[in-house]
């Protein structure tokens, strides 16, 4: 990997051996829908110490309950992604009363109201839920869209597919079989037996081709040997997450209006089923005319794909770090320092960050230095505080000023509602970061002193963080010293900000920057170039 794509994060309390923000995730079994969508947020869950185990609902071994208890003991947030095994757990061991609890509420209906206040949050994964779990936080379910890939070479043939979690009489499987027949249609159908007589009835029909297991890898090559997938449950679902694999293979849908359909059926992205699950002749009927129209077949293949390809994991791991962080004390903020330079300086610069009395911070370090020496120094650091810290080089060449790079990374790596910004040069006193969160409002950008008393300057500034993105962030076409605070103040002063100084929040300058007097063909420069942007 090069030095441009190095991306390294370091969290701990006072070692590597123990991490600051440490995650238990319980699932219900290895293999299960819930362990692919708890395993999914792992490549995006660098910053935290991300742990997924299984305990079964309703006989956990021995083995899987001494293992949670080992883990979950030192963990700092527990997710439970099943209701039953929450409330086992929860009965079992009373030291989990004291622990942070999510509750990600893969099973609807198991749980009263009163029960779900046992839980600090809990997470409704589809929008319909949500409106009956009152203060309940919506996620959407996601895919890794890294891996499901659209087909390019999609045919209208006579394979249709289901793909479910249990093969169960709710899911409406004989129905869709029994239509294929009728029509001299194939069924290709993917789930875990549960009910064994049903199964059998199924595959009476003689249209049906079963597999309870398959990798990936297979599953895919099934969706691409795909014309239409089938989603004809009428039970109440959180997903189905297939839905979303088949969207982003460009596999038409025909489905039922449940759990997260009402989100992703958008501008005619799939064709609804309305008739009851027992009317074979609707649904016979229904298929027939779809898979006749083969232009709507591929209109919906498009539209599909645009819809289901925004469902990613690396969203949904990033909500999850949102909603883990507003689970303590205080709004989250991320501390963005672009470091180039005065290497001799940047312990101080950091040190002061470590010595703020705001707890509810991580530090964004953004390395624009092709050659840079920092990263050993940094790692030291990393192993002495209690918050994440992220190492980024953003770094394209030589004498490269890329200040507004990397600090629009910065921005993007942020986790925190709120960001400060702090030059590699400057020590922040240790209230600064308390002082600027206590005064500042929407669409307000604060700043503060740094020994002496100036206008706006953002190197030692607050703001919140979507404000800053809607405004465009920083402007990558200053690309020479001179122009940054010009062009970002005027900018977003005609957007309806205000700037204001809080003299409350202190710096000092560690080292001066290089003299005025060299850098003066630069300034030029870029004062040109804002003259012809209208700044």
């Amino acid at each position: 990997m090069s030095k441009q794509e190095h991306l390294l994060f370091y969290s701990g309390r006072k070692g590597w051996d123990i991490i600051l923000l440490k995650i238990v995730s319980v699932i219900d079994q290895i293999g299960s829908d819930i362990d692919y969508l708890a395993n999914g947020l792992l490549p995006y869950m660098d910053r935290y110490d991300y742990q997924v185990f299984d305990v079964h609902p309703t006989t956990p071994s021995t083995s899987q309950l001494m293992r949670f208890e080992k883990y979950a003991k030192d963990a700092d947030i527990i997710d439970f992604q099943h209701p039953h095994i929450a409330l086992l757990l929860l009965n079992r061991y009373s030291w989990l009363s004291e622990k942070k609890k999510i509750l990600t509420n893969h099973i609807p209906d198991y749980l009263n109201n009163s029960q779900y206040s046992m839980f600090d949050k809990v997470v409704s994964l589809n929008k319909t839920l949500q409106r009956r779990i009152r203060g309940s936080v919506f996620i959407s379910l996601t895919v890794d869209t890294n891996f499901w890939t659209f087909n390019d070479k999609w045919t209208n043939n006579k394979n249709l597919i289901m793909v479910t979690d249990e093969i169960k009489q709710e899911k409406g499987i004989f129905e869709v079989a029994v239509a294929c027949r009728n029509l001299g249609l194939n069924l290709l159908l993917v789930g875990r037996k549960s009910d064994e007589s049903y199964l059998n009835k199924v595959l009476e029909t003689g249209r049906v081709t079963y597999r309870q297991e398959m990798s990936k890898e297979e599953l895919q090559q099934l969706y691409y040997q795909s014309t239409l997938y089938v989603c004809n449950s009428d039970e109440s679902e959180i997903g189905p997450v297939s839905i979303l694999e088949a969207m982003i293979s460009g596999v038409p849908i025909l489905s039922r209006l449940v759990g997260h359909v009402p989100e992703l059926n958008k501008k005619n992205s799939m064709r609804l089923l309305e008739s009851p699950l027992n009317d074979v002749a609707s649904l016979t009927n229904a298929i027939e005319n779809l898979l006749s129209n083969e232009q709507e077949l591929l209109v919906m293949r498009e539209r599909a794909w645009q819809i289901g390809s925004k469902q990613a994991d690396e969203r949904r791991a990033y909500n999850y770090q949102k909603l883990y962080r507003s689970l303590f004390p205080g709004t989250p903020v991320s501390v963005i320092v672009t470091i180039y330079e005065y290497n001799h300086a940047i312990l101080n610069c950091l040190q002061s960050i470590a010595a703020q009395d705001y707890v509810n911070k991580e530090l964004i370090i953004c390395d624009d230095n092709p050659n840079s020496e920092n990263q050993s120094v940094i790692e030291e650091f990393a192993r002495s505080v209690s918050f994440p810290v992220v190492y980024r080089n953003t770094s394209r060449k030589e004498n490269d000023y890329g200040l507004a790079r990397a600090r629009n990374v910065g921005i993007i790596e942020a986790s925190g509602d709120i960001l400060v910004f702090c030059d590699q040069r400057i020590s922040m006193h240790s209230n600064a970061i308390s002082e600027f969160v206590k005064n500042l409002m929407p669409k307000k950008w604060l700043f503060g002193t740094k020994g002496i008393i100036k206008g706006f300057v953002e190197n030692f500034s607050c703001v919140y963080r979507n404000d800053l993105i809607r405004a465009g962030m920083f402007c990558e076409r200053v690309d020479e010293y001179g122009g940054a605070t010009q062009e970002i103040f005027k900018r977003t002063y005609s957007q309806g900000f205000k700037h204001e100084l809080i003299p409350t929040a202190n710096s000092t300058f560690i080292v001066e920057s290089l003299s005025l007097s060299k850098r003066r063909p630069e300034i030029i420069k870029m004062r040109n170039r804002l003259y012809r942007m209208n700044f």
